[in-house]
C-alpha cells in the first residue's frame, strides 16, 4: 500500500509540471545554459563589459570546446548575414595584468580551454593587443586584439530556469 501511493504521488507530481524552461531575457539566445546577446554595436572591450554588466551579463566566457562550437557558429551565420571584409567580436579574457597570463575578467580565473588561430596570441606587429577576439577570417578562432578598437561583442549571462504548473480542476 505504501508504494502504490509513492507511485500515485509521484505521477500527481510529474503531472504538474508542464514543463522546466531555460529562461533568456528578450533577444538573448539559450545555449547550453547560459544566454548569449551578438552585439553589432561597435564598442572598446571595456566599454564592451560594461554594456554586458548595464544588462545584467558579462562579456562571454567560453568553457569548453561545445561552448565554443556553438558560439563560433552563431558568429559565423551572423557574419553571412552583415558582411563586411572581417569582423571581430570581443570575448571575456585579457592579458592586461600580466603579459601572456589570460583571465576571464568576470570570474578572475585563467583560461582552462583555449581555441586559439595558429601563431594566436602574438601581439601582431608590436602592438599591444591584451584583449580576446573572434574574428571571422580566422574561422572564429580567438585571436588576441587592441582593447582600444571597437568591435562588435559577445555578452553572456546565467539563464534562469522557470517552470510551468498546471492547475488540478
Amino acid at each position: 500500500m505504501e508504494k502504490l501511493c509513492l507511485a500515485i504521488g509521484l505521477v500527481l507530481t510529474l503531472g504538474l509540471i508542464d514543463s522546466i524552461n531555460a529562461a533568456c531575457p528578450q533577444g538573448w539566445t539559450n545555449m547550453g545554459g547560459s544566454c548569449y546577446i551578438f552585439n553589432d554595436e561597435e564598442l572598446t572591450w571595456h566599454d564592451a563589459m560594461e554594456w554586458c554588466k548595464s544588462k545584467g551579463g558579462y562579456l562571454a566566457e567560453i568553457n569548453d570546446k561545445q561552448e565554443s562550437d556553438q558560439l563560433e557558429k552563431v558568429a559565423a551565420g551572423w557574419h553571412v548575414r552583415n558582411i563586411t571584409q572581417f569582423e571581430f567580436f570581443w570575448l571575456g579574457a585579457h592579458d592586461e595584468q600580466t603579459e601572456g597570463v589570460w583571465v576571464w575578467e568576470t570570474s578572475q580565473k585563467r583560461l582552462t580551454y583555449t581555441d586559439w588561430y595558429p601563431g594566436e596570441p602574438n601581439s601582431f606587429a608590436g602592438h599591444e593587443e591584451d584583449c580576446l577576439a573572434l574574428f571571422s577570417l580566422t574561422s572564429f578562432h580567438w585571436v588576441d586584439y587592441e582593447c582600444q578598437k571597437l568591435t562588435n561583442f559577445i555578452c553572456e549571462s546565467p539563464s534562469s530556469v522557470t517552470s510551468t504548473v498546471a492547475s488540478i480542476d
